[in-house]
């Protein structure tokens, strides 16, 4: 039989094997959730940014699509606004009011053309060139044309006409889409691996 003084001595012994065992099982479990928490929030900020990710390429494949539509429908538009024009230019001796209006329609139609991002200034020159070929048009229908006048008039729509084609060419440069320049004047363009041509 044990004396009061060791049963105390086991007691506390107990005690403090208990005590033990409860803080040893308290830093386990502090450290097996520690390392969850650790791991989750490496997780969570890999799928964060996966998610971005993800995100960034959507929106990118999106505004890349819309603007190369949105180049194809300027680009075919403006092609038609010029072939009309040079169809007038090729009628002007025989202009009437009836070219006059058709002029100012294609000068309106010109100027309610949207246009894309790097085809502002090309937009501004085929406004001016459509402009210019307004003033030809409405100076041959006016009664009898001065000739030395007539070719200032001309010689003033060649050059916006020179300055329309050189900000579309710089206009492809600054939007990177690729192109050639034929001897004829053709310019063909490609825009996702589908080749048009500007004449």
């Amino acid at each position: 039989m044990l004396t009061p003084v060791q049963k105390k001595i086991r007691r506390e012994l107990e005690e403090l094997h208990v005590n033990g065992m409860i803080q040893q099982q308290a830093h386990l479990s502090e450290s097996v959730q520690a390392v969850p928490k650790k791991t989750s929030r490496f997780i969570k900020m890999i799928l964060f940014v996966l998610v971005c990710t993800i995100v960034s390429i959507v929106i990118y494949i999106q505004y890349t699509r819309y603007n190369h539509n949105e180049f194809i429908l300027y680009l075919s538009k403006v092609q038609l606004i010029h072939l009309e024009s040079e169809t007038m230019l090729k009628n002007l001796p025989a202009s009437n009011p009836e070219t006059i209006t058709a002029a100012a329609d294609l000068l309106t139609e010109t100027e309610n053309v949207a246009a894309p991002l790097g085809f502002r200034e090309h937009k501004q020159d085929l406004i001016h060139e459509m402009e210019q070929l307004l003033v030809v048009i409405r100076y041959l229908t006016d009664g009898s044309p001065d000739s030395v006048q007539l070719n200032k008039y001309l010689i003033d729509l060649r050059i916006k006409q020179g300055l329309q084609r050189e900000s579309l060419l710089q206009a492809f440069q600054s939007t990177s889409i690729k192109y050639l320049q034929g001897d004829d004047g053709t310019i063909t363009y490609w825009i996702k691996d589908q080749v048009y041509q500007y004449k």
